[in-house]
């Protein structure tokens, strides 16, 4: 099975979010589909954001409760819309 893993910063944690770097967009569904993560539904949602000098862009993210800074997170794709958290 195919996974996506990233370790939790405090602004993640703060605001419940993983955010999805760009280069593994492709492992999610588009940008507003729904899909469930552990029985849940949820879907990739982005925010605008100046951090990169003042450049607007936009950060993916997907919303995850009970993450805390530095957990490392892994997200397991098992197929028709389904997603696991393994860790």
């Amino acid at each position: 099975m195919e996974t996506y893993r990233r370790r939790i910063t405090a602004e993640e944690a703060r605001a419940g979010r993983l955010f999805v770097e760009g280069a593994r967009r492709g492992f999610f569904p588009p940008e507003g589909k729904p899909f469930k993560l552990d029985k849940r539904e949820t879907r990739v949602e982005t925010c605008s954001c100046t951090c990169k000098g003042g450049e607007p862009h936009e950060h993916a993210f997907v919303r995850v409760k009970g993450v805390k800074r530095l957990d490392e997170v892994e997200i397991e794709r098992q197929g028709d819309g389904l997603y696991r958290r393994t860790t």
